[in-house]
């Protein structure tokens, strides 16, 4: 008997499918709580930022390179034996930091967690297209992807309360009664099923040469789907403080705009996949999402960015059913199918934000690579919709290679419109009176520098060496890396004196001076709220009122110590660390000899040389510049009370 058939006789698919989806939903909710709480124990134990990336890196290797593989041998072994033991992984890997919390025992977790990810979802996702019939998938694949941006939603507020008092052992527990309930799910709901013998196949199942082409299409854009998904998750919160310079909880908000739109539309455009042709429906998805996500920096206002949020939304909620039932139709090897969707997938995630982010460096804003992204993201779509109006038989290589060109084409217009080739920086001119551009990401911000009177050469190690001080400022100063001065003194409160650099103890130093002249209505020990997972909350500031006191703070010149006298209060130097980073940074550029320059950031600048710089000032109130200023060897600081302001009773 076919396998799929018997399934359907033995066992209604709707039962495999709740009781699948319900198994994904629960792991990825516990892994993503888990996810969320490794930073910041990592903060806690003044992990290193290389060490930190280097183990999601891990975690996001592990699932590009096991989904493929995981794929093929669940066509040959069927799903059950992998869905149990990715599991059961999912479920002991945790224990082990049970018994030991060292990051290295956790990031070995999260590693494991990656393997077990990367196995689940695409077998599972087989598993569901081998027993569902064909008109059905689309609305099934809508339910379970809405089931599955659920769970991301809610990982983090549920891992922030779990996470509130600084203790893993709740977010460990959740996460092992999660991979259980998801275990059992998977034993015990669906055994018949799960069970079945595994299909063998023949060559007749393997697609023509045509149907590999239509494969490779979609592989492709589901690929650059991915991409552009990954560069609005990883650019898009600092595009949206950049552009609104809003509170972080409007920033928030709009950022998951996309998703809640997509979680909302999923049923009805699953519904929708199996009524209407799924080659439109994926490709109108996908271009939509790529079209936005290059209109994004053009947004100015919070109805725009909510407006490209929602269509955002709806174009991956009209696309991902669609696309998932059109990859399950294009062969019977299910696991291989989805094996290579979720690994396209998968890559992606990995490539997108590191291409936007070396778009970012090399032109020095965030709109211009957004809007090379979503171009790409929308020529990756080309050779799927040329093959939806192309017959299979006559889709050929030449068709590929045209739907490519498009790609550079489209690329190259748009950065030739922006005056990306060229426009925006000066490296390659040989005047070393020409201005000299360079930008990099810092502090939350795009860090711009321009530079003066160099050699292009020269100017450029001038400008990496300023951003390596700007870099290690950063670590010493922010009050959230555990492993620089102002950290290690938070980590110490209550209990030691903590040794700190010169720069950080002068600082300070200077912090306080400014406590006292300001009375306490500037204070750095704001930091007891702002280090909480959910510091905004209205309580957050009551419950930690009496650890905000600037007059506790122990300074001991002779040793370059600092001392928190109680436990949990803590060190925030945002109010004036990014001014004094950028002085830093243009410090260094003098000691390298360059005669001229310019440092900014988020509104921040310092400018020293015989140029004067003209300076715009936005218009509180209305558009455009309320003025303009003439700058020259001195520092300014934007500020306003039109988007961060507090409300006072008289």
């Amino acid at each position: 008997m076919n396998e799929r058939k018997g399934m359907r006789d033995g066992n209604p698919y709707r039962l495999l499918a709740s009781s699948l989806a319900g198994a994904i939903f629960l792991s990825t909710l516990g892994v993503g709580v888990f996810t969320f709480a490794i930073p910041l124990s990592a903060l806690q134990a003044s992990v290193s930022a290389l060490t930190l990336g280097a183990a999601f890196s891990g975690y996001f290797l592990a699932k590009l390179v096991i989904t493929p593989v995981a794929g093929l041998v669940s066509d040959k072994s069927g799903p059950r034996p992998l869905l149990t033991a990715s599991a059961l992984v999912g479920m002991l890997a945790p224990l082990a930091a049970l018994a030991s919390r060292d990051h290295e025992v956790l990031y070995a977790v999260q590693f494991c967690l990656g393997l077990s990810a990367g196995v689940m979802k695409p077998v599972a996702m087989a598993a569901m297209a081998a027993v569902a019939p064909e008109q059905v998938r689309g609305r099934l694949f809508g339910l379970y992807n809405a089931l599955y941006n659920t769970a991301f939603f809610l990982a983090p507020l549920l891992g922030g309360l779990l996470y509130y008092d600084r203790d893993l052992l709740p977010v460990l527990v959740f996460l092992v009664a999660c991979m259980a309930a998801s275990l059992v799910l998977i034993r015990i709901a669906t055994p018949k099923i799960l069970s079945a013998s595994p299909q063998k196949f023949s060559r007749d199942n393997i697609p023509e040469r045509a149907g590999r082409l239509q494969a490779g299409t979609l592989m492709l854009a589901v690929f650059g789907r991915t991409a552009c998904a990954a560069c609005l998750i990883a650019f898009y919160p600092i595009l949206l403080a950049k552009h609104l310079h809003g509170p972080t909880w409007l920033v928030g908000l709009l950022f998951a705009v996309p998703s809640l739109a997509a979680c909302f539309c999923l049923p009805l455009c699953g519904r929708l996949a199996d009524g209407f042709d799924r080659k439109t429906l994926t490709v109108a998805g996908m271009a939509a999402s790529s079209v936005c996500l290059a209109l994004t920096g053009r947004m100015e206002t919070v109805p725009g960015f909510l407006t490209i949020g929602v269509i955002l939304g709806l174009g991956s909620g009209l696309s991902l059913p669609a696309s998932m039932a059109l990859a399950s139709s294009m062969g019977d090897r299910q696991g291989a199918i989805m094996g290579w969707f979720h690994g396209a997938a998968n890559a992606g995630f990995v490539i997108g934000p590191v291409a936007c982010g070396l778009l970012v460096e090399r032109y020095g804003e965030i709109p211009l690579p957004m809007g090379v992204m979503g171009s790409l993201g929308l020529a990756a779509v080309l050779p799927l919709a040329l093959a939806r109006l192309v017959d299979k038989r006559t889709l050929s290589w030449r068709s590929m290679a045209s739907a490519a060109l498009a790609v550079l084409i489209i690329a190259s217009g748009y950065m030739t419109i922006h005056g990306g080739f060229g426009g925006k920086t000066s490296q390659a001119s040989s005047v070393p009176d020409a201005p000299l551009n360079f930008a990099g990401l810092a502090m939350g911000n795009v860090v711009h520098m321009t530079l003066h009177g160099v050699e292009p050469g020269k100017g450029g190690e001038d400008s990496q060496a300023a951003f390596e001080t700007i870099s290690r400022l950063e670590k010493d100063f922010g009050h959230r890396n555990g492993s620089g001065s102002v950290g290690r003194v938070n980590m110490a409160a209550g209990r030691t004196p903590e040794a700190v650099s010169r720069p950080a103890f002068e600082l300070i130093r200077r912090a306080l001076d400014f406590c006292r002249a300001s009375s306490g209505m500037f204070d750095i020990t704001i930091g007891a709220v702002t280090v909480l997972p959910f510091y905004y909350r209205e309580g957050a500031k009551q419950e930690k009122a009496s650890l905000v006191d600037y007059r506790k703070v122990v300074l001991d010149e002779a040793r370059q110590t600092v001392f928190l006298p109680e436990q949990g209060m803590a060190l925030d130097l945002g109010g004036l660390a990014k001014g004094t980073i950028l002085d830093e940074a243009a410090r260094t550029l003098t000691e390298r000899g360059v005669p001229s320059a310019l440092v900014e950031a988020g509104g921040d600048l310092f400018c020293y040389g015989d140029r004067e710089w003209k300076i715009g000032i936005q218009d509180p109130r209305g558009e455009g510049l309320l003025g303009v200023i003439t700058v020259a060897n001195a520092g300014v600081c934007g500020s306003g009370d039109y988007y961060q302001f507090a409300l006072t009773e008289d």
